[in-house]
């Protein structure tokens, strides 16, 4: 029998942490049944008391009951990426963690694998505990790029992809963070949580607002004076995570292609890097459209959301400069959740000027997205960032949509045809290769034939199994 403990910041049956979360809950489920497998799961970073900082750990409930053993740490000096980020200095030093970690460890009398999800609410020192159990694999699921970046985008300052971090320098103030006022608020949250409050209900949210507020740390020149986090820091931050998963982990798993290149661009072991497309039940229900191609009208669809990272202010700028020519016969919809920093309403009556017709939809649920999906031609995957392998570009092509990806990220993976492929953040390129597929549709049809279908939750259990050295499903 194998005693597996996974590692996540945040609990997985806690509706927090995006789709890393939802992905680790789909592993678990899948091995809280096997008879060859005790199952254990811890987290740190969210809970905290209000009245100790004693750090230490404590037994969770879960939706699973005994089938999975689920614990957390409780004030983690390290908390989860964004509230950290002013912070690093601490992650750096931050050796209590790991002898609580270590403790917890002797405890249970050792695992055969750890799987770590992430290293936030972690300290770079837990990895160093191979030292003491050699014959435990170390693993490490690359979702995001924290390792060498504390705010997990390689996003500087909200504008563009950090290609160079000039030693520290540049991280300084690259979000606005206040370590202490997040720890307080955690406090508070936790207090509330344990007391059976409903922390989503709208007085407990005007509540939160009315804190933050009062603690407000105002502009980033304050901020710096407040926390003292130096570029020093920051340098620091990702030669230690860099050293010891270099050091210390068995293997690194890369969600992408493009995340793999980044880790050895920075200096992760190319030896110990795999890529492993994470499953997604998608995968699953793989449908073909007959879409009609001589149809006088091309529909254009962007899923997603209303951010810059995402490539929304790139799309609507390429779309703005469109040949005129191409852009009368192009049916565009855009379905994102209403940002109030954007004014969509002027935004797509400037784009009626030019397009056929503009729909806008305030975001979509999984059980619409077939109706969203019916006869559209092409969705366009335009983000500007490394995006690791956005979910979005799954769900489009699962319902038989081809897809125009940008180049960064692993969005542009799915398919082998640089026809459908342009260069991240290249208005020129972009329209370039949106002008070829209206004007040629027969390409359309060509997609599949380059396609890479992505993986099933089921392949890659198979072989995540594999690394943890179990020979079969049982």
């Amino acid at each position: 029998m194998k005693k597996i403990l996974i590692y996540n910041w945040v609990q997985f049956d806690i509706k927090d942490g995006g789709g890393v979360t939802v992905y680790v809950d789909n592993i678990i489920n899948d091995m809280k049944d096997n008879n060859d497998i005790e199952l254990y799961f811890i987290s740190s970073g969210t809970c905290y008391n209000l009245f100790s900082d004693k750090i230490k750990i404590k037994k969770t409930r879960n939706k699973y009951g005994d089938r999975v053993k689920s614990y957390t740490i409780y004030n983690s000096p390290v908390m989860f990426a964004y509230n950290q980020f002013s912070r690093v200095d601490i992650y750096n030093k931050e050796k209590e963690l790991a002898e609580v970690f270590d403790k917890f460890i002797e405890e249970n009398n050792g695992f055969d694998i750890i799987h770590f999800n992430n290293l936030e609410g972690l300290s770079p020192y837990v990895l160093k505990l191979k030292e003491k159990y050699p014959k435990t694999k170390f693993i490490y699921s690359m979702h995001n790029y924290f390792p060498v970046c504390p705010n997990v985008y390689l996003w500087a300052h909200n504008k563009e992809n950090c290609k160079d971090y000039k030693n520290g320098k540049k991280c300084c103030n690259c979000i606005i963070s206040d370590y202490d006022q997040a720890k307080k608020m955690l406090k508070i949250r936790t207090l509330l949580e344990r007391l059976g409050i409903n922390i989503q209900s709208k007085f407990i949210k005007k509540l939160y607002g009315k804190i933050k507020k009062t603690n407000s740390v105002g502009d980033k020149k304050n901020l710096e004076n407040k926390n003292g986090c130096s570029a020093l820091d920051y340098k620091r931050f990702r030669e230690i995570n860099v050293d010891f998963l270099n050091k210390y982990v068995d293997d690194v798993l890369c969600v992408s292609k493009r995340v793999k290149e980044i880790a050895i661009n920075f200096g992760i072991s190319h030896e110990k890097c795999h890529v492993s497309y994470i499953g997604t039940k998608f995968a699953n229900n793989l449908q073909r459209q007959d879409i009609d191609l001589n149809s006088k009208d091309f529909n254009l669809i962007y899923l997603g959301y209303m951010s810059s990272m995402k490539g929304f202010d790139f799309l609507v700028e390429s779309l703005l400069s469109l040949d005129k020519k191409v852009a009368k016969n192009i049916n565009l919809y855009l379905v994102c959740r209403n940002n109030l920093e954007y004014n969509i309403e002027d935004i797509k009556a400037n784009l009626e000027k030019k397009f056929a017709s503009v729909t806008y939809l305030d975001g979509y649920t999984h059980d619409n997205l077939p109706d969203i999906l019916k006869e559209k031609h092409l969705g366009v995957i335009p983000v500007v960032w490394e995006d690791n392998l956005p979910q979005v570009s799954i769900e489009i092509t699962s319902f038989g949509v081809p897809i125009l990806a940008s180049d960064l990220g692993g969005a542009s993976e799915l398919c082998e045809s640089n026809d459908f492929k342009f260069r991240g953040g290249d208005v020129k390129d972009f329209q370039k290769k949106i002008t070829n597929l209206v004007n040629n549709r027969d390409k359309l049809k060509e997609f599949w034939n380059f396609y890479n279908k992505p993986t099933t939750m089921r392949q890659h259990l198979d072989e995540l199994y594999k690394y943890y050295g179990i020979k079969e499903r049982k």
